[in-house]
């Protein structure tokens, strides 16, 4: 039986004793799930958030030979699904030319600490 499984029995919020290292996990889920029923949250949205892109599409760009060397080919096949997710705030799909044309994500790509960063 799995941690999930066994809080769905449980009456309260929070994750059985033997699931506390999936805490922040379990919450998040929860947390996610809240928004979607309220509709605060698309669906698509939080599924690429989850999941990420399906698989490199065929419509998919050939990565540049500006993002070649800094810019793993997952990476870029991920940029450029995110630019085709509808309804973002803000918008992406200026995010794969961004990329492409300055120095700025690399440096920000390449920072010690990137989540501490302004993102450029």
């Amino acid at each position: 039986m799995t941690c999930w499984s066994r809080s769905r029995k449980l009456s309260s919020p929070s994750p059985p004793a033997g699931c506390s290292k999936h805490k922040l996990i379990f919450s998040t889920m929860i947390c996610l799930g809240i928004l979607l029923k309220k509709g605060e949250l698309d669906v698509n949205h939080v599924t690429f958030l989850l999941r990420g892109p399906k698989k490199q599409s065929e419509r998919a760009a050939e990565r540049p030979d500006t993002v070649q060397e800094w810019l793993p080919e997952a990476s870029w096949v991920a940029v450029q699904a995110l630019a085709e997710v509808q309804g973002t705030t803000p918008a992406f799909d200026t995010l794969p030319a961004d990329v492409c044309d300055g120095k700025r994500w690399k440096d920000w790509c390449e920072s010690e600490k990137p989540e501490e960063e302004k993102m450029p």
